[in-house]
């Protein structure tokens, strides 16, 4: 059964079948959602549109890459789900398996040595990028907290809390109140709540601990939860990631985007002289 039809080339169910194995993360292929269904048809068209058009620049890939991948692939496919049963109910063969990662293979060195490899970016360019989007390499305030949780909320709970609180002199003082008093399954690990950002936090406890420094030990908070008595045990102020620390990465980011663009319209320009048939 075809699916498709690209200048003449057929797409089979199995073809079909074969690529959602590969982009599906779990054993429901055949369950996977439909739009998923619909990009993975789109993508074996345009896979197919680039191969054709890699073989018409003579793009050859060796035996030993074609091995090297294929065992890959198969290790990978067969760590997400039984795959060799899918081999078996689909009639799928290892030299059908090891054509479509060739195929693969071709295209990747197609567009690496005809896409990617003349796009420049140059330090100023990425340097414009960097100051352009600071914002997005910027840390965010992190508070780590610790704290002894009384669960009720009746004025004797609020007196108890105070009372710890008051004979709490010093951070290890805290800490021993933490595994003789406090209600919360933390009690085991000295109380130790995470590290969290502003906003992560209940609204009670997130207005009061970003303005408290390490080692400060707070008044009783209400909360939902109880009466919260908190310590800070670290914390790491706002700051920006320097260029010469992400300029690598973000070279790698735009040589990306840019190359993206470019097979987007290499695509529309093969599509715009191909003969193209969907069955389905």
């Amino acid at each position: 059964m075809s699916l498709a039809s690209v200048n003449g080339f057929l797409i089979s169910k199995l073809d079909y079948l074969l690529e959602l194995a590969v982009v599906t993360y779990d054993n429901s292929i055949i369950c996977a959602d439909e739009s998923i269904k619909i990009d993975v048809l789109d993508q074996i068209i345009d896979d197919t549109l680039l191969l054709q058009h890699a073989s018409k620049h003579k793009i050859n890939v060796n035996n030993d890459e074609v091995e090297e991948s294929f065992f890959e692939t198969l290790l990978d496919l067969n760590s997400r789900y039984d795959f060799a049963e899918f081999m078996i109910e689909n009639n799928l063969t290892e030299d059908i398996l090891r054509n479509h990662v060739k195929n693969r293979l071709i295209i990747k060195k197609y567009l690496d040595e005809y896409v990617r490899k003349d796009i420049q970016i140059s330090n100023e360019d990425l340097i414009e990028f960097y100051k352009e989007n600071i914002e997005s390499f910027e840390g965010e305030d992190t508070v780590r907290i610790s704290h002894i949780l009384i669960e009720r909320f009746n004025e004797e709970s609020l007196k108890k809390a105070w009372e710890i609180k008051k004979s709490i002199n010093s951070p290890q003082a805290f800490f021993d109140k933490v595994k003789e008093c406090s209600e919360c399954p933390t009690c085991c690990q000295s109380g130790d709540l995470g590290y969290f950002i502003r906003g992560e936090l209940i609204e009670e406890l997130d207005n009061i601990v970003f303005n408290m420094q390490i080692n400060e030990i707070s008044d009783p908070i209400l909360s939902k939860y109880g009466y919260h008595i908190i310590i800070i045990t670290d914390k790491k102020y706002h700051t920006v990631t320097a260029f010469e620390d992400i300029k690598n990465a973000l070279k790698e980011q735009l040589v990306e985007t840019e190359a993206e663009i470019k097979i987007y319209r290499l695509l529309c320009n093969l599509k715009d002289i191909a003969s193209i048939e969907v069955y389905v």
